[in-house]
């Protein structure tokens, strides 16, 4: 199940909570993260062959602030291809679920981070949240974290992804 599909939270911890899945979720606009699914679905998952059928990837709106994030959940065996394939990208595995801190009085987002432990009520925890489930983020060497990083690596992706679309005869 390749394509980006929008699916209800019950369906998507059904999924998740399988024991032998490995959950990985990301803010849809996160530098990198194109990339890191783009290689982990074409070189792992390929389309068109009974492989990719075990990779599920979801978009999901979340919380009530409507961010956009993004789901892929794959065969816990391919948790290490997945910490390189991330590696590459310059991102990492980070052993916590996303965790929102909002504002109480209106409960717009001020804070994001991934945490394992449950947080207080003026924070929003993701909706799936089990042992098995990673939050992708940018690796601490990655240039996002350097003055206009942010730009750079968002026009480093879009030149990858020409590349990698060109290489595989996709454009």
């Amino acid at each position: 199940m390749a394509t980006a599909a929008t699916r209800e939270i019950p369906d998507l911890r059904a999924a998740s909570l399988k024991p032998d899945r490995l959950t990985l979720v990301s803010m849809a606009t996160r530098p990198g993260i194109n990339r890191f699914w783009m290689t982990l679905e074409y070189d792992h998952f390929p389309p068109r062959t009974p492989l990719n059928d075990e990779y599920d990837l979801t978009m999901l709106a979340w919380p009530d602030s409507g961010i956009l994030w993004t789901i892929v959940i794959i065969p816990l065996a391919y948790r290490r291809v997945a910490a390189e394939v991330a590696a590459a990208a310059g991102m990492r595995l980070a052993n916590g679920v996303p965790t929102l801190m909002s504002h109480p009085a209106n409960r717009h987002v001020v804070a994001l981070g991934a945490v394992r432990v449950p947080p207080p009520d003026a924070f929003d925890r993701f909706p799936l949240d089990h042992d098995r489930v990673f939050t992708m983020e940018n690796d601490m060497n990655s240039p996002v974290y350097l003055a206009g990083g942010d730009a750079f690596i968002r026009a480093e992706e879009l030149r990858w992804i020409e590349a990698f679309r060109k290489a595989r005869g996709l454009t």
